[in-house]
């Protein structure tokens, strides 16, 4: 099945499957991703797109573009060359993102903002990555999250617009049997990227290798989100996957050069 879009073509199978290759450099940090909560809302392609940066190109799929607000709990987070420290290592996370292309480096991930319960990763990540995250008093287990950004941020500012996400609450649970996405399907347009886009205008790119995810289809006890109407309207979280646990490597970010 192939999405036309009113921004961009048709939906870049070929480029969501080359990307799954792994790169050919050594990895700069490892980490593992478990219970992962995917849930996903329809929003008008055009107002994401003036929320990128303009060498980017928001996707569509099903005539619209995606709003993907994913929680889950990372480990084992570390340098290759290092071993992982117990406090430091461990922690919840959740992100809010869209779906974009480049010409040249193909299909990935635009975050509006990730929220992280330690302050040393969040630095790290907008210093490292440019990437935009928050530290957030955060609890969670077993597709069960909740979290609250902070209202004072210690961090560099970074160029470009960031989510209003003041709090949220899931409860999501799995009622599918666990399959692994399979290509030219929404479930594997959704989760099978493994670039992701930072940096504003000044754009950088980075991979991400892992197995194939393991996804089942979902269902969501409770959610509460604020803060997101202002910029994405009214949603309505329509998609729900939970997947299993992933170790991956994470590679270095690149420049994208300006065209």
């Amino acid at each position: 099945m192939q999405e036309k879009s009113r921004l961009g073509g048709s939906a870049d199978w070929a480029g969501l499957l080359l990307n799954r290759e792994h790169p050919n450099e050594r990895p700069a940090m490892l980490q593992t991703w478990h219970d992962l909560v995917f849930l996903h809302a329809r929003v008008p392609v055009e107002r994401l797109q003036a929320l990128v940066p303009s060498s980017l190109t928001v996707e569509e799929f099903d005539g619209s573009g995606w709003l993907g607000f994913v929680p889950f709990s990372m480990s084992s987070i570390r340098p290759p060359w290092f071993p992982a420290m117990p406090w430091l290592s461990a922690f919840h996370e959740t992100n809010l993102r869209t779906y974009v292309t480049h010409p040249e480096h193909g299909p990935g991930v635009w975050f509006f903002s990730l929220e992280a319960a330690r302050y040393l990763a969040c630095l790290f990540a907008r210093v490292a990555f440019q990437l935009p995250y928050f530290h957030a008093s955060m609890s969670g287990e077993a597709y069960r999250y909740e979290g609250r950004r902070r209202g004072f941020q210690l961090l560099p500012n970074l160029p470009f617009s960031m989510s209003e996400l003041q709090s949220y609450a899931v409860e999501a649970r799995r009622t599918g049997e666990w399959r692994e996405a399979t290509p030219e399907t929404f479930e594997f347009w959704l989760v099978e990227r493994y670039r992701l886009y930072s940096g504003g205008e000044a754009l950088t790119t980075a991979q991400v290798h892992h197995e194939p995810y393991m996804v089942a289809d979902g269902a969501v006890d409770r959610l509460e989100i604020a803060g997101l109407e202002p910029q994405f309207g009214t949603l309505d979280f329509s998609s729900v996957l939970v997947a299993k646990t992933l170790n991956v490597q994470c590679f270095a970010p690149r420049r994208v050069r300006s065209s």
